[in-house]
């Protein structure tokens, strides 16, 4: 009797899931601009969690959620109209630290990614170059114009340009 209440829950979920009485997400795009009233509505509201939504995810290279947009539509039963929209900003499935968001082509970027700032270990940290020298992304540093990288010294030196007669 124990495994019949488990298929009948079964059954009765699928089914439910089947006739659109439990809400999802469903991938694809819906058009709101004829909508006669637009509401904005969060993420966790009860109304996502009452009603099925269509949402235009963008996602990374690894097909992770990265945000989008989800809205339901209300129509006229008579003639189809959009009558009102609810719409909320679907939040990224990759958590990245407080200083970086989701990239779109790797995990996360620092907030402050202009070539100076790097994720390491979960953590943005400026890259740290030796004098006359700039960062160049990625944890790099190279010398700044005129100077030229010492391997054995470690130090970026004025370049010496002769000219010979």
């Amino acid at each position: 009797m124990h495994s019949l209440s488990k298929i009948f829950v079964l059954l009765t979920g699928l089914v439910l899931l089947g006739s659109g009485c439990i809400p999802v997400e469903y991938e694809g795009t819906i058009d709101i601009s004829d909508c006669r009233a637009q509401n904005d509505i969060k993420e966790d509201s009860i109304n996502k969690f009452t009603h099925s939504f269509t949402c235009e995810y963008n996602k990374n290279n690894e097909d992770k959620i990265i945000g989008g947009t989800c809205c339901r539509v209300v129509t006229s039963s008579q003639d189809g109209t959009c009558l009102e929209s609810y719409c909320y900003e679907k939040a990224s499935s990759i958590v990245c630290p407080d200083d970086a968001f989701p990239s779109s082509d790797k995990g996360c970027e620092c907030i402050k990614d202009d070539y100076f700032w790097n994720l390491d270990n979960g953590r943005c940290v400026k890259t740290e170059c030796i004098e006359n020298a700039h960062a160049t992304g990625l944890n790099l540093c190279n010398c700044d114009s005129g100077f030229t990288y010492n391997k054995d010294q470690n130090t970026c030196e004025r370049t010496e340009y002769r000219i010979n007669n």
